[in-house]
């Protein structure tokens, strides 16, 4: 509320939605809201991502992963450093937890990226040949946001900025990835 205070002189904002992304433990439902996902790119890209991340959770759920007793022992203090460099980072985040990294089957450390493209290959024929198109470049070419920041080149000012969310607006509006 506090970093938020200098541009909220009418106090209106309200600081539990202006960045909403996060996984949200939800105890008194025993439920997780997961906001984390890189959409508004379009549709099919949105789609994509939310099929990955559906099809990943059945993984977990239906512990082809992990059985449920090691699921259950990792706590919100555990997983907030990895939450946290990931938000920072994005998809170049490297893990090097062992012990978490084993949740996914894998033995040794890895970036966000690798872990997502590891259960995109868990899952893929889950998915449709469009969401897998989708997926793959995200996995090649980078989250929307990596995209947007290699479409400025470094030359971050207003018009590139105008410009690539004018080329973005017609991405949405024509259901196609965006690509810098």
């Amino acid at each position: 509320k506090k970093a938020i205070a200098p541009y909220d002189t009418n106090n209106i904002l309200d600081h539990h939605f202006l960045n909403s992304r996060g996984a949200i433990a939800r105890f008194d439902r025993n439920a997780i809201e997961i906001r984390l996902m890189d959409i508004q790119e379009c549709p099919l890209a949105d789609m994509a991502i939310a099929s990955l991340v559906i099809e990943s959770i059945k993984l977990f759920v239906g512990k082809k992963l992990a059985p449920l007793n090691l699921q259950k022992e990792w706590t919100k203090e555990q997983l907030f450093p990895i939450l946290n460099a990931a938000i920072k980072t994005g998809e170049e985040t490297p893990v090097d937890n062992l012990e978490y990294l084993s949740m996914f089957q894998l033995t040794e450390p890895k970036t966000m990226k690798e872990i997502w493209a590891h259960l995109y290959q868990l899952v893929k024929e889950n998915l449709s040949e469009d969401y897998q198109d989708a997926l793959e470049t995200i996995l090649e070419q980078g989250t929307l946001s990596t995209r947007i920041l290699k479409g400025l080149k470094g030359a971050i000012s207003t018009e590139n900025i105008k410009d690539i969310y004018t080329h973005l607006s017609n991405c949405l509006a024509e259901n196609k990835m965006y690509l810098p």
